[in-house]
């Protein structure tokens, strides 16, 4: 009876143990999975665009048509915001985003809460 007990304890912490290890770990699957993946969000404000481009690789491109400035960025995200690292100096800002649906992105900061829109890529 004792050897049974400690035999079924013991598979359970095992399979505790397989499912806390896999629990959070991400895939390829679910890596390509993420809305910013090989996405293009445009917000034209009054005339003014300005573009996100997220590619699959965790990389991308902000264009503003405001005083043509744009530069390369790498990216992670969570379950409420992203993380930008402009590549040329290495700043890093971080904005929370809801989706409205799947075209409608809405990047939260405090003063600006702009929605952008999803667009074919040029």
């Amino acid at each position: 009876m004792k050897k049974s007990l400690v035999f079924f304890a013991t598979v359970a912490f095992a399979l505790v143990m397989l499912y806390s290890c896999n629990n959070g770990a991400k895939t390829e699957e679910s890596e390509s999975d993420s809305p910013f993946v090989k996405g293009q969000w445009t917000l034209n404000f009054f005339g003014e665009v300005t573009t996100y481009q997220f590619n699959g690789d965790m990389t991308g491109k902000f264009i503003s048509s405001k005083d043509g400035d744009s530069y390369d960025f790498t990216y992670e995200t969570t379950a409420d915001s992203i993380f930008f690292t402009n590549v040329a100096d290495k700043s890093v800002k971080r904005y929370a985003y809801t989706f409205i649906n799947d075209d409608k992105l809405r990047f939260n900061w405090p003063g600006n809460n702009m929605v952008y829109d999803r667009v074919s890529r040029k």
